[in-house]
């Protein structure tokens, strides 16, 4: 319902879960720090440049977004959206976490909504000084490098 792809659609996320990493796939299997027959959590690939170490959960099979996300399946990726959440912010040195999803390419739009689709969660760590809210109104998200990505997967792996 309410879907984007088109015929040939490559999903990166996809990609990350079967293990293949090439130029369509930013994440790499080292910002892996969850993942069982159902779920993938992983460390975002970009990033806001003043909330490092966001992650994101992923179902395995390929769902676009929420609208076709099964009840059980949507359980699984809150109760371990739950675990990362208190992990992260016990392990980073945040203040607090914001959790965000996007349904839908919104076009034209400053924050333009799901730009990989495939259903994921975010869960954002958050500091008093970040001005979050600003960076994602005009989009502003870096590239990560996979050292960088890598610190925050070694703190959050292990759940």
């Amino acid at each position: 319902m309410f879907n984007h792809e088109k015929e040939n659609y490559i999903c990166p996320f996809c990609l990350l879960v079967k293990g293949i990493e090439n130029d369509k796939v930013y994440s790499k299997q080292s910002d892996i720090i969850y993942r069982d027959e159902f779920v993938t959590a992983f460390i975002a690939s970009h990033q806001l440049e003043k909330n490092p170490g966001t992650v994101i959960i992923i179902p395995n099979d390929h769902i676009e977004n929420l609208y076709d996300l099964p009840d059980d399946l949507s359980a699984k990726i809150h109760q371990l959206e739950r675990k990362i959440a208190i992990k992260m912010r016990s392990a980073y040195p945040c203040e607090g976490n914001v959790i965000r999803q996007h349904n839908e390419p919104i076009e034209g739009a400053k924050c333009k909504g799901q730009d990989v689709l495939h259903y994921h969660l975010q869960i954002i760590p958050r500091y008093s000084s970040d001005r979050m809210y600003e960076y994602i109104e005009d989009g502003t998200r870096k590239l990560a490098t996979q050292e960088e990505r890598k610190k925050f997967a070694e703190l959050l792996k292990g759940m």
